[in-house]
């Protein structure tokens, strides 16, 4: 059966981008030392993120502590590799969330007018 949706996922998982992100995260899985370094950056980044968030006091210093775990981090080419596909994923997927939205609003507004549009 055939849903909406299945050949966009289709593609994403053919996608060589979302491949090689998949493999470099089970490598960085079963590395302890990568994980570990990994998941200090991302407590960095939450960190850092809840602070901007919140105007906090704490923004410059947490900022400054993750930029440095980041460089730590990134100093191996294997994770920024990592790093650099995901956040080129989470860019795209960001921006197929707003196409998707925008193209559901147009649909509503249209439907709204009594335009015979139909969601399909």
């Amino acid at each position: 059966m055939n849903r909406p949706g299945d050949a966009l996922i289709h593609a994403l998982k053919n996608d060589a981008r979302v491949k090689r992100f998949n493999e470099l995260e089970a490598i960085i899985e079963t590395h302890p030392e990568y994980y570990k370094k990994y998941e200090a950056i991302k407590l960095a980044q939450q960190k850092y993120v809840r602070a901007q968030a919140y105007k906090s006091k704490d923004e410059a210093l947490l900022k400054a502590r993750y930029e440095e775990e980041k460089k730590a981090l990134v100093e191996n080419p294997f994770i920024e590799e990592y790093l650099d596909l995901m956040e080129e994923l989470n860019d795209d997927l960001q921006w197929m969330i707003q196409e998707i939205e925008t193209q559901l609003n147009l649909e509503l507004k249209e439907d709204a007018h009594g335009d015979k549009t139909k969601l399909s």
